[in-house]
């Protein structure tokens, strides 16, 4: 296991307890009965990502990312990691049915576009990583992001992929 003797990240990822009582949750809070547009705006609207102002929410020193990326590190666990909603689309498929999805992200996970940017200097590879994820209540999850090069601690050149936003889909 990657993260067997890492204690910061297993601190972070939820417990077996947790997982088997995710979808048990997910009834509970309503989410699960998302299948239409007005479900969507409900459940979406507190969470929209509009603006420059919502975005850094009065943390725009510690977002710099040309600086200390501890800065950023020393914000806190809300912050960096609640959830931002940047998009609800619609689509139509076929003359039935319209598809619609979410875009979101958090501050966290955005932050690699930012340092792709800065990185690539000349534009920035965007990819989906290729696996697509049918979730609860038939919602599949479309992975958003750049890939990278990076060396590490065995003294070798790894390919990785590092989201940036993912999109929920139900046709």
């Amino acid at each position: 296991m990657k993260y067997l003797n890492d204690e910061d990240m297993l601190r972070l990822l939820p417990d077996v307890i947790q997982l088997k009582n995710r979808s048990q949750l997910l009834h509970s809070r309503g989410d699960y009965d998302i299948s239409s547009m007005a479900d969507i705006w409900k459940w979406a609207a507190p969470k929209m990502c509009k603006s420059k102002e919502i975005f850094f929410n009065e943390e725009e020193k510690s977002y710099r990312v040309e600086g200390d990326p501890k800065t950023f590190a020393k914000t806190p666990f809300n912050y960096r990691n609640k959830l931002l909603v940047l998009d609800i689309f619609t689509e139509p498929v076929g003359t039935k049915y319209d598809s619609f999805g979410i875009v979101f992200t958090t501050r966290k996970l955005f932050r690699n576009a930012a340092l792709a940017v800065l990185g690539q200097r000349e534009g920035v590879l965007a990819v989906t990583n290729g696996t697509y994820k049918i979730d609860f209540n038939n919602w599949t999850l479309i992975s958003f992001g750049t890939c990278g090069v990076r060396y590490t601690t065995k003294k070798q050149y790894q390919h990785k992929f590092y989201p940036i936003a993912f999109l929920s889909v139900r046709a």
